[in-house]
């Protein structure tokens, strides 16, 4: 038994050896981009542990702002620099608009149906039209304006509660802003009568999946070890599958029987309204045969609460964090906030527009803290020169908007710095046009609930900053406000924000 045990172990590791000599050779000879070199089996994955986003930016310092690495035995090309990614964004946008098959993702079909995962197909490019012009226009965006405004009073009012019953008032304001988000985002989604637990619920449970999808998993990177889930993630991908299936279920039948489907109220009643409509006919899309049905509403309702909670909650932590690490900013803001609004009311989203301020404070919160520090990973459809580099078909696109946010090139030698009037007087706005700033991507797989997000983490920072001063625990300073980061899909706060307001306006 042991010579053939021997024998298996040699052929094993010879194989090994051959493929990894043949990576190495087709690098070389096929013009790929330059990168760290792999080890056998692991490939680079031995080079990002913690904060991936901050060790590719590390790395393509000395390989260049294409570079190749190898995570597993998957080739990944990752995009470190705006003239990179307008050319893998724009220049090829279509041979890159595709998204890898994720193990995590066999476990849970409903979210291989959401438009940030779904494969660039037929289905993804109508339900995205539809999305873009029946649920997330600037008029929806409007109607959704008095659920942001009764939400975020609801929060001012529980801090001022807090204030003058315990005094002191030491806040969890990261933990404060993803409840305020969770329950915002449920409101948009379903009927205010919703039971309030099954809200809850439904958001932790989301919550639970972003996370899960966005864990390291070894099945995705080394496929062989894809049948075994050895760390577990799929067996638990199963479950949350089989709760969220229940619940999505539940709530759309409540919706159905109670016949309010064409008010407009929600997004739930919006998607039923046009349920059973080709979406043709929606979407102005000549080649669609597809028409709204149950699966695809549920993985629209996924796609807006996982969307919706954890990235706006996380961007609106940074910001008060630099604002308030920053006295200067805080200074600069509430006095174009009294000057603008006054300190006897609230801000209305009326009076947004003309805090011009506040407009570069949100850039510059989402240049330095985009709400995904590498965009959803993209994958070619076909072998493709770019730059004079061969990027082969299947091959996974990481573009690090991270680190474009942070190119001294771009931003000056003080890029690390927060600093909002870089952008006074810079035509640089969020859509994608300005490859030098893509917090929510560019192309074809950009953002679609951008406008949404953008209202509400703009009202949230006005509201916070007008009627609030902020202190900080005793004995410390605001700039020993701790900024380490926790990486996911998005990268929110190592730690909570833990902050004492002060209420500030007239009443």
């Amino acid at each position: 038994m042991e010579r053939p045990f021997l024998a298996f172990i040699l052929s094993i590791t010879l194989v090994i050896l051959l493929n990894h000599l043949l990576l190495l050779y087709n690098r070389r000879r096929r013009h790929l981009p330059p990168g760290p070199l792999p080890l056998p089996i692991i490939g680079n994955l031995h080079q990002l542990t913690r904060l991936p986003h901050r060790q590719l930016r590390d790395l393509s310092r000395t390989f260049g702002p294409i570079m190749l690495i190898h995570l597993g035995n998957i080739p990944m090309i990752v995009v470190s620099s705006p003239t990179a990614a307008k050319l893998f964004l724009r220049t090829h946008d279509a041979v890159f608009s595709s998204r890898p098959s994720l193990a995590v993702l066999d476990s849970m079909p409903q979210w291989r149906n959401t438009m940030v995962f779904s494969p660039s197909n037929a289905y993804w490019r109508q339900m995205r039209r539809l999305c873009t012009q029946e649920l997330f226009g600037e008029t929806k965006v409007r109607e959704f304006g008095k659920a942001r405004r009764e939400v975020l009073m609801k929060m001012v009012d529980c801090l001022r509660r807090r204030e003058k019953e315990d005094g002191i008032n030491l806040v969890d304001m990261s933990s404060a802003l993803e409840d305020t988000m969770e329950e915002l985002v449920c409101r948009m989604v379903m009927r205010c009568d919703e039971q309030k637990f099954e809200v809850v619920e439904l958001g932790k449970i989301i919550r639970e999946m972003v996370k899960l999808v966005g864990k390291f998993n070894l099945g995705d990177f080394i496929p062989v070890f894809r049948p075994f889930d050895l760390q577990g993630l799929g067996q638990r991908a199963k479950e949350i599958d089989k709760v969220l299936h229940k619940m999505l279920e539940a709530v759309v039948t409540r919706h159905e029987q109670n016949d309010r489907t064409g008010d407009g109220k929600n997004f739930v009643d919006m998607l039923l309204a046009l349920m059973s409509k080709p979406v043709s006919k929606l979407a102005n899309d000549r080649t669609a045969d597809c028409v709204i049905d149950r699966v695809s509403i549920k993985a629209i309702i996924l796609d807006i609460i996982a969307g919706g909670i954890e990235t706006t909650s996380t961007t609106i932590d940074w910001a008060l964090s630099e604002i308030i690490r920053n006295p200067g900013v805080l200074k600069r803001l509430q006095d174009e906030m009294d000057e603008v609004v006054g300190r006897k009311r609230m801000v209305e989203e009326s009076d947004i527009p003309r805090l011009r301020y506040l407009e570069m404070v949100v850039k510059e919160t989402l240049r330095l803290h985009p709400p995904g520090p590498l965009l959803a990973p993209h994958e070619s459809y076909e072998d493709v020169m770019v730059d004079g580099y061969l990027v082969p078909k299947g091959a996974r696109i990481l573009v690090n908007v991270w680190a474009i946010g942070r190119d001294l090139g771009t931003w000056s030698t003080d890029a690390e710095e927060f600093r909002p009037e870089r952008f006074e007087g810079q035509k640089v706005d969020f859509y994608g046009q300005n490859f030098e700033f893509l917090p929510f991507g560019s192309g074809r797989r950009s953002c679609p609930g951008m406008n949404i997000g953008l209202a509400m983490v703009k009202l949230s920072i006005a509201q916070l900053v007008h009627c609030f001063d902020w202190e900080m625990p005793k004995g410390r300073l605001p700039s020993d406000i701790d900024m380490s980061e926790e990486f996911g899909l998005s990268v929110p706060r190592g730690n909570s924000l833990c902050l004492i307001p002060r209420y500030r306006l007239h009443d």
